[in-house]
């Protein structure tokens, strides 16, 4: 039977090396590329390779069965020789790297890269695939990534980077950072105790983000585009995700017109906002941008509020979408808009210490449609603003202050 130290997690599924390998083989003859087939990295230079290309990282020898293959001691090293490279890391600690080409790099359990903290990111990925139609991808599969006096990752002007499978933690800053980096997946990671979990900075669009676990960060789980000018961050789906106890909230649309038509879908936040902050307080999820979707996520037992649009400076919230949203059990109130022509339809606000739904005095023409509140202890329904409309709304057992059922229950 062949021993888990030679098998992979890549994409959350558990495979074979030598598949792997073989598969990439194919791949090389089908479109033309010559070179290493596989590359080994081992922090001893003591692993050895057999004609299957299968890696064995307890050899004693740094001879390579096949003399086309090689075997490193530094990822570096490794990614500095001439490729293309498909790079395999034993178990050990490794420094940081920088990626300026096309890599498709794997860590086997037990593969660390740490910044020393000395490196400003554990890994820095920069000027790769530029053109986002190309087949190329770079890939970092399966590290514990940490110790980085900035990002544990930083991509900077790239496309198609793949970041799956990693255990990103303790670094300065973030645990990862986009800037331009686009048509880009952060798949299955586990994110935390950084200062903040993943930023998508400017112009970094068409990335997909699902399947992470994000705890335990100080500030922000996700946060796009903080700078709130073009170039904007635009059409990011963020879906499927775990956020607990992040410090503040666990996903901040954050751009104003510079964070427009992104999706979040599917997402649990627990446990978040204990911190507050100056950043409109703190809870699940915060929107400041334009035509954004929120369909099918949960906030239970946040601190603040569990969804909040909000008008930041000369910055207002518009044209967004909230649907089949879940906000139970937060400290504050489950919906908060202040912005104009939003619309929220089949949302349930439950068991809120505050109002269910709030449209405050900076909100105008906002629609509420079909949304349920429910034993929140204020009003159900809150309308302080101008010209919202509220159509077959339910109000069960809300509070009595002001007035109870509020606006627009049935």
């Amino acid at each position: 039977m062949e021993s888990s130290k030679n098998r992979l997690t890549i994409g959350g599924i558990l495979v074979s090396t030598v598949l792997v390998f073989a598969m990439f083989t194919v791949l090389e003859e089908a479109i033309g590329i010559h070179g290493p087939t596989v590359l080994v990295v081992d922090a001893d230079g003591f692993a050895s390779l057999d004609q299957s290309s299968q890696p064995d990282c307890n050899g004693t020898t740094s001879a390579a069965a096949d003399p086309n293959d090689a075997i490193y001691s530094s990822i570096q090293d490794a990614v500095n020789a001439p490729g293309p490279h498909f790079i395999i890391v034993c178990p050990g600690t490794y420094g940081s790297l920088s990626i300026g080409d096309t890599e498709r790099i794997y860590g086997l359990s037990g593969a660390i890269i740490d910044g020393g903290g000395v490196a400003a990111s554990a890994v820095s990925i920069s000027g790769v695939n530029t053109v986002c139609g190309s087949p190329d991808r770079t890939v970092i599969d399966g590290f514990e990534i940490t110790g980085a006096t900035g990002n544990g990752i930083t991509v900077a002007d790239s496309c198609r980077v793949f970041i799956q499978d990693n255990d990103i933690h303790d670094n300065d800053v973030r645990g990862i950072l986009f800037g331009r980096g686009d048509h880009s997946w952060i798949d299955n990671n586990e994110i935390h105790d950084n200062p903040e979990g993943i930023e998508l900075g400017e112009n970094s669009n068409d990335n997909f983000i699902g399947h992470n676990r994000i705890h335990d960060n100080t500030g922000f789980g996700i946060e796009i585009n903080e700078n709130f000018t073009p170039p904007t961050s635009i059409r990011n789906l963020i879906s499927q995700n775990t956020f607990t106890d992040n410090g503040e909230w666990a996903i901040c649309l954050c751009g104003g017109s510079g964070a427009t038509s992104n999706k979040v879908v599917g997402n649990k936040a627990t446990g978040n906002g204990a911190a507050g902050g100056a950043f409109a307080g703190g809870g699940a999820y915060l929107v400041i941008g334009t035509s954004n979707t929120l369909r099918s996520n949960t906030a239970k037992s946040n601190t603040g509020t569990a969804f909040k649009l909000e008008v930041f400076g000369p910055v207002t919230s518009m044209f967004n979408t909230l649907t089949k949203n879940r906000a139970i059990s937060t400290t504050g109130d489950g919906f908060v808009v202040l912005g104009d022509t939003n619309t929220f339809t089949k949302n349930l606000a439950r068991i809120n210490t505050l109002d269910g739904f709030e449209a405050t005095v900076a909100s105008s023409g906002n629609t509420f449609k079909e949304n349920t509140a429910d034993t929140n202890g204020d009003e159900g329904f809150r309308d302080d603003g101008t010209a919202n409309v509220f159509m077959g709304n339910i109000c069960i057992a809300d509070g009595s202050t002001p007035d109870g059922l509020g606006a627009g229950c049935t």
